[in-house]
């Protein structure tokens, strides 16, 4: 091989991993260490950092998936889940996986070097910005499948494994693909069942120990499809949302929708949806004519083969890989479009607009997967059709490619992440102003719902975000968020304690958490605030309340408190007629319930295993 050719070979295999690393410096670079939309979900719950098995196999998000939980759990207890770290830490472990292993597949299959390289160069459209990077701490769970799925495909065709631990391997590999995710259980389960049956089209070395595999692995997929199904189908009742029903084959939205998937993955230009299908089209005729082609050279090779027939019978295992790899990504595509191609604006109908509407979203990536294979094999058969093309023929291809990737800001991670970067931003930005002002904490930006209880459960766990979004003049007491009792307080009650200061400094403010009986409560709420040597008064009318959320009530003037000094505290109605309820948590484990209620009749009462959660708002310094 000449030097030239040498060189362009070494780039091939380069550019895939200098995008890898161009996409971690980005993360790095302009990565905010904060939730987004599902990453709440633990924190609401009052489950993160657990691996308790009713956790684990709680369903959410039309999945059940344990190990994706254990995963996220994981991260919360040895990581404090901080996104910076957790998504750095999930790249690194989930796409060199991908690499190599394609790599190992795409050597087996084809002898040629430059061959090989010019395949893998086709692994840059799987490295390009927006995929599971980037917003989501969770979202590549998605990808862990794919791992599981090319490893037992490595496991079949390459590995000289016994066929027990062929078996063995390719089961418990398939446990974890559907445990991990809804698409993992049913694309194994089509890659087990595409398996076994091409098995009787291969030849005899490799008939029966595909075979097996393919059992086995259909076994797998059926063991976990099956509790995906009823989550489907029972806990979801059958939709992803309730105002969004599942679309369907016969309906033209759910081919345009998934055509917009085939259009990103080859980095096509969402903005000229004409040219973009047609060129979808074309490759996946392109894909249809290689798996054809593969097959028949395949069969063509194992009849003639003689000895060192696992050799002679290359294409016969590179029909036995991409084939099953297809039903793989067709079967989650089928998925993908049933459950999200309803998920856009009523008004959105035009066929055209559909399409790049699909272009939304990471689920392009598993896509991105076959086109190595689509690649080696098409530029494979020209060279065997036409021998004068073998010299040149892989370096044009990958160099058209590469112009294609650059074109398509392929390599555009640092200003991917930078734009990713302002909705985490905005999100931080939101939580320290709408904290701050004692307000609910809604930031659309990063979740719909108020996030003050997710947060409180946070500060609990110790998750490292906490200190990013905590408004500065922001303290809590310590209290157990993850459950509340709401106690009545009627014209004349009164509840006092006390509570040990966290924070040294002028306490301006508290909140306390009201409900106010569907917006009935009237008069005003008083607090009472002591230190050692006075106190100070505040109330705030009742009349305009948000129920079941947190009331701000200024003193009169600020009260000095010392870190890990007691405050006492007062609360009652004033010039009301109806009651007003506060809400209460379990205190921390190791700290005493120090509260007592006193009703209009004169008699009292301890508060047993309860506190009032605070929120003490301090001067700024």
């Amino acid at each position: 091989m000449s030097r030239i050719r040498t060189t362009f070979v070494a780039l091939f295999i380069a550019l895939p991993i200098l995008s890898l690393v161009l996409g971690l410096l980005a993360w790095l670079r302009y990565g905010v260490d904060l939730p987004y939309m599902d990453d709440w979900r633990q924190y609401f719950r009052g489950e993160a950092g657990s691996f308790s098995p009713a956790v684990l196999f709680h369903p959410s998000n039309d999945t059940l998936y344990p190990v994706g939980i254990a995963l996220d759990s994981a991260a919360v207890r040895w990581l404090g889940g901080n996104s910076i770290a957790y998504q750095a830490a999930s790249m690194l472990a989930v796409l060199p996986a991908l690499l190599m292993l394609q790599w190992l597949l795409l050597r087996h299959v084809f002898k040629d070097f430059a061959l090989v390289a010019c395949a893998f160069a086709f692994t840059l459209l799987m490295l390009q910005p927006g995929s599971y990077w980037g917003l989501q701490n969770m979202a590549f769970h998605q990808a862990v499948p794919l791992i599981c799925i090319l490893l037992a495909l490595y496991v079949v065709v390459v590995s000289r494994m016994s066929m027990l631990w062929v078996g063995v391997s390719v089961f418990l590999l398939g446990i974890v693909s559907g445990m991990t995710y809804i698409s993992g259980a049913f694309a194994y389960l089509a890659c087990g069942a595409t398996l076994l049956l091409q098995s009787w089209v291969q030849t005899p070395p490799a008939r029966s120990r595909q075979r097996t595999a393919g059992l086995w692995m259909t076994l797998a997929g059926v063991i976990t499809s099956i509790p995906q199904a009823w989550v489907i189908a029972f806990y979801q009742k059958g939709t992803h949302r309730a105002d969004a029903p599942l679309a369907m084959p016969h309906e033209a939205d759910f081919w345009f929708y998934l055509l917009g998937k085939v259009g990103r993955s080859l980095l096509l230009p969402a903005g000229h949806p004409v040219f973009s299908l047609t060129v979808s089209l074309l490759a996946l005729a392109l894909l249809a004519w290689v798996l054809w082609a593969a097959m028949q050279r395949g069969k063509r090779e194992g009849s003639t083969a003689t000895g060192g027939a696992r050799r002679a019978t290359a294409y016969a295992d590179g029909f036995a890989i991409l084939l099953p790899l297809a039903a793989t990504v067709a079967a989650y595509l089928l998925l993908v479009a049933a459950g999200r191609a309803n998920l856009r604006d009523p008004g959105m109908t035009d066929n055209l607009v559909i399409f790049s509407f699909g272009y939304l979203r990471f689920h392009f990536f598993w896509v991105t997967l076959l086109w190595p294979w689509v690649a080696g094999f098409a530029v494979a058969w020209l060279g065997y059709q036409l021998p004068r093309t073998r010299t040149w023929l892989p370096y044009f291809v990958a160099i058209l490619l590469i112009a294609g990737v650059v074109r398509g800001a392929g390599f555009d991670h640092m200003n991917t992440q930078k734009l990713l970067a302002a909705k985490r931003t905005d999100g931080v930005n939101c939580i320290r102003r709408e904290a701050d002002a004692m307000r609910p904490i809604v930031c659309e930006s990063i979740e719909l719902r108020d996030l003050r209880p997710a947060l409180e459960f946070a500060e609990q766990v110790g998750a490292s975000f906490i200190w990013n979004a905590r408004a500065s003049a922001q303290v809590f007491t310590p209290a157990n968020s993850a459950a509340t009792t709401p106690m009545a307080i009627l014209p004349g009650d009164f509840i006092d304690g006390q509570f040990i200061a966290a924070h040294t400094g002028k306490l301006t403010s508290v909140a306390v958490r009201v409900g106010n009986f569907q917006e009935t409560s009237d008069g005003q709420l008083a607090i009472s605030i002591c230190n050692a040597a006075r106190c100070s008064i505040g109330v705030a009318d009742l009349s305009n309340t948000s129920d079941n959320n947190y009331l701000e009530v200024r003193v009169a003037s600020p009260v000095t408190t010392q870190q890990n000094e007691p405050v006492r505290f007062r609360i009652s109605s004033r010039q009301a007629t109806r009651p007003v309820a506060v809400w209460l948590n379990p205190p921390l484990e190791g700290s005493a319930s120090l509260w007592r209620f006193h009703s209009a009749s004169g008699s009292d009462r301890a508060i047993p295993n309860q506190t009032l959660r605070l929120e003490a708002r301090y001067q700024k310094q």
